[in-house]
């Protein structure tokens, strides 16, 4: 999730801060529809915009669920950036989650939570999953970061979840750019920690995990 920076559009649904889009190509119609269920049972409210190609089931998922229908342009990358185009003003907090996903339980409440206790921080990436996650700016990656051409086009760093120990690792890539935590580079495999500073080309994250010894996803 980030915040939103360039609001174009209109959206005629409540008054929530944060917004998700949902890019689908309208097949997998069971699952679009949990994975809205999911975003509006949050306990932070979230506006819903559907990016599908023209159909009636799409549009009948949408409408079902007070959410915005916009036609897909092509693919999943413009779909995602036709959705946050579409941001309202009052929009701070702008993310997206694949038709096939689904947000946990009081996931938007901790994600708004860590960004608003860091008002500095413009990203909070909730998509980890377990075991490990390659970083880049390719589309391929785990973890996307894209808008930083420092940052290497695949497997910049890595970010592994342990789902034995539950623990995670921070590790550097194949490329020529560094990786730094809490200010210092990583050349060897290091844990990571509650409010741990990851530094990758001119990207500062703030690491702030929602698994642990309580809570643990499956594979």
């Amino acid at each position: 999730m980030e915040r939103s920076r360039r609001p174009r559009y209109s959206l005629t649904v409540s008054d929530p801060r944060v917004l998700i889009v949902v890019p689908t190509l309208g097949r997998r119609v069971e699952e679009l529809q949990q994975s809205v269920e999911s975003i509006r049972s949050q306990t932070t409210r979230a506006d819903v915009i559907i990016v599908a190609p023209k159909g009636p089931e799409a549009d009948r998922i949408a409408s079902d669920a007070g959410a915005l229908w916009i036609e897909d342009p092509g693919s999943q990358s413009a779909a995602i950036n036709a959705g946050i185009r579409a941001a309202l003003p009052r929009h701070e907090y702008v993310g997206w989650l694949n038709d096939d996903d689904l947000l946990e339980p009081g996931s938007l409440e901790r994600t708004v939570g860590a960004l608003e206790a860091h008002r500095d921080a413009v990203l909070a990436y909730v998509r980890i999953k377990s075991e490990r996650n390659f970083v880049g700016r390719s589309p391929s990656m785990d973890i996307v970061i894209s808008g930083d051409e420092s940052i290497s086009r695949e497997n910049h760093a890595s970010i592994t979840f342990d789902p034995r120990t539950h623990s995670f690792t921070l590790n550097t890539g194949n490329g020529r750019g560094l990786v730094y935590l809490n200010q210092n580079v990583v050349d060897a495999p290091s844990t990571l920690n509650s409010y741990d500073l990851i530094e990758l080309g001119e990207t500062k994250l703030l690491f702030v995990p929602f698994a642990g010894d309580q809570f643990s996803w499956n594979k």
